[in-house]
């Protein structure tokens, strides 16, 4: 996992974090509802405690289920995330994985008693903050493409890359006018596994501001991106000739960024 913030030439800089899943059950008979300040109280100071790391809340995410009363016993009465930032002490990317490992090893099955009502926690890591994993179910899904699996390809089409999705960042942080509107390629599956290792395991913060931007990140599994750049390359292809300049251009511009009400009104007019 990475250990060392990136900054990039938009102001932006990648920070790195580990990201847990909680899941908390009840672990006794009562039917008071779970107290998210407690457990958060109770949760920051086991942390302090056991791994000498200091937690702001607003880095400990709690959602309690609203039906709390139609669910089952077994259910869960609430889920949510922790975020531990302060990662200086990792002098390695090994000594980063080793670690979280530990974390979740000591925290998963730990029972809490918050005011007489007794809790267990349940905890794993983000699956999408670790890079090989993340790297050997895109190629075992590029496997079953191979295998004739369809995923956005065609028999005969010329492999190409995914497309890396971010969800979860503010689409302001990248309107900047030193930015180009050309969507970065990836030339081959080598640059598209170094930029998937980067993501993973930060997260995005803009500087001279607090905020910070917990993505998710993954790739176009559906093949939306990849059939859009197809159907832009056909409707390429097949603009006549006798139109050779301006109207190729414009055609293109319009299957990337207008639907087709916008695409009938420009052409009326």
């Amino acid at each position: 996992m990475s250990t060392e913030p990136l900054s990039l030439e938009t102001g932006l800089t990648l920070t790195p974090r580990i990201k847990l899943n909680l899941t908390i059950h009840r672990s006794d008979t009562s039917t008071k509802p779970l107290d998210e300040w407690q457990l958060k109280t109770s949760l920051i100071a086991f942390l302090k405690t056991t791994f000498n790391v200091t937690i702001p809340e607003e880095d400990l995410v709690v959602r309690k289920f609203k039906d709390i009363k139609k669910r089952k016993r077994e259910d869960p009465v609430a889920k949510g995330c922790l975020f531990i930032r302060e990662l200086g002490f990792l002098k390695k990317e090994k000594d980063g994985g080793e670690w979280r490992k530990m974390v979740v090893e000591k925290m998963d099955g730990i029972e809490l008693s918050l005011a007489g009502v007794k809790f267990k926690l349940s905890v794993v890591g983000e699956k999408m903050d670790e890079f090989e994993e993340m790297r050997k179910e895109w190629e075992e899904g590029e496997s079953l493409v191979d295998g004739g699996g369809d995923r956005g390809y065609s028999r005969g089409r010329k492999r190409e890359p995914d497309t890396i999705v971010l969800r979860g960042v503010p689409s302001r942080w990248f309107a900047e006018t030193r930015v180009s509107s050309k969507p970065s390629m990836f030339e081959d599956h080598s640059e598209f596994c170094k930029a998937l290792k980067v993501l993973c395991g930060r997260s995005l913060q803009k500087q001279g501001s607090r905020l910070k931007a917990d993505y998710k990140v993954t790739w176009d599994k559906d093949g939306i991106f990849r059939n859009a750049r197809s159907q832009t390359d056909e409707n390429y292809r097949s603009v006549p000739k006798v139109a050779a300049g301006n109207y190729r251009s414009e055609a293109r511009y319009q299957s990337h960024f207008s639907d087709n009400s916008a695409r009938s009104k420009r052409f009326k007019e």
